[in-house]
């Protein structure tokens, strides 16, 4: 008796959950029509070993019922039955390993995107803190150091975010502004900046007064 058991982990409504849960239902309709095919064979020959017991003049079996035709179409769909049976449990085998190896890259994908994203939010805690150049490639190198080697990252990806991020940022010697960390979104919530007109020529930094040049530019004024 087959005993495939799916992923609980999968989603309920992902098309490959649905074709697993339904070869599981057919393998199970599968082996419980084997099981009454065998049953009837079995009411069979206790039926033929009652009637050889009976005495010479018993009753002859009617007309089309002879054992022998009965049994062999019993045993037919009985060897039919289990063959769709084992197509059905292959189709189920092959499904689960390709759901499952569907599975791995999801998670793959997931621990690779929260890997990025652990470095591009230490990134700007660091570059709020950290003016020089050299101190700041200093500190990057250091990070790349404790997610690579330090025992206490392993796995870090799976775990949730903030307290890895706390945890680093400790490591670090780096002092942020939990109050401007998002539990919701998982991030830093910075104050928006001020909103200009893209083509306004203050979206540029400058030390100068942008309108001198242009004030001196203009042509004399008549009287």
């Amino acid at each position: 008796m087959y005993a495939f058991v799916s992923d609980p982990s999968l989603t309920p409504a992902s098309p490959e959950d649905a074709a697993i849960r339904r070869a599981e239902r057919h393998l199970r309709m599968l082996e419980e029509l084997a099981e009454i095919g065998m049953d009837l064979a079995r009411m069979l020959r206790r039926r033929v070993e009652a009637e050889t017991d009976t005495k010479a003049d018993a009753p002859q079996p009617a007309a089309g019922r002879d054992p022998a035709d009965a049994f062999q179409r019993l045993s037919r769909a009985v060897r039919l039955t289990v063959a769709l049976e084992a197509r059905v449990g292959e189709t189920l085998r092959a499904l689960i390993a390709g759901e499952a190896a569907a599975a791995e890259t999801r998670r793959a994908q997931r621990r690779e995107a929260t890997e990025e994203k652990v470095l591009n939010l230490v990134g700007h805690a660091m570059a709020a803190e950290i003016d020089d150049e050299k101190a700041l490639e200093a500190c990057y190198e250091a990070l790349g150091e404790r997610l690579e080697g330090d025992e206490a990252y392993e796995g870090y990806a799976d775990k949730p975010l903030r307290e890895t991020m706390e945890r680093l940022c400790a490591d670090l010697g780096l002092t942020p502004d939990w109050s401007l960390w998002s539990d919701e979104d998982e991030a830093w919530v910075f104050p928006p900046p001020a909103r200009r007109p893209s083509h306004s020529i203050f979206n540029q930094p400058s030390r100068t007064p942008f309108w001198r040049d242009r004030v001196s530019r203009q042509p004399p004024r008549l009287e």
